[in-house]
């Protein structure tokens, strides 16, 4: 049987497309850990359990609706889209 080769953007759009419809909209529940918030505004973060971890990006604009500084450590609900960046 021959397998298809794929290119790394066609893997990723893969990936991308298949988180996408099968997960539009989610919510998640975790503590933060690794927040690091960049020059350019936008803020990266782990959320973790303790089985498992995510990495995670909100965006400049996004992070006007958030009425509080993040702290490594603080347990949090999230909401959001999941998609996956090449």
């Amino acid at each position: 049987m021959t397998q298809d080769i794929l290119s790394v953007s066609e893997f990723t759009g893969l990936i991308r497309k298949t988180l996408e419809v099968n997960f539009p909209d989610v919510n998640i529940i975790g503590e933060i850990s690794n927040f690091k918030a960049h020059v350019s505004g936008h803020w990266y973060f782990t959320l973790k359990d303790s089985d498992a971890q995510v990495n995670c990006t909100m965006w400049r604009g996004k992070n006007n609706y958030v009425f509080f500084t993040p702290q490594d450590g603080m347990k949090i609900i999230i909401s959001g889209k999941l998609t996956v960046y090449p």
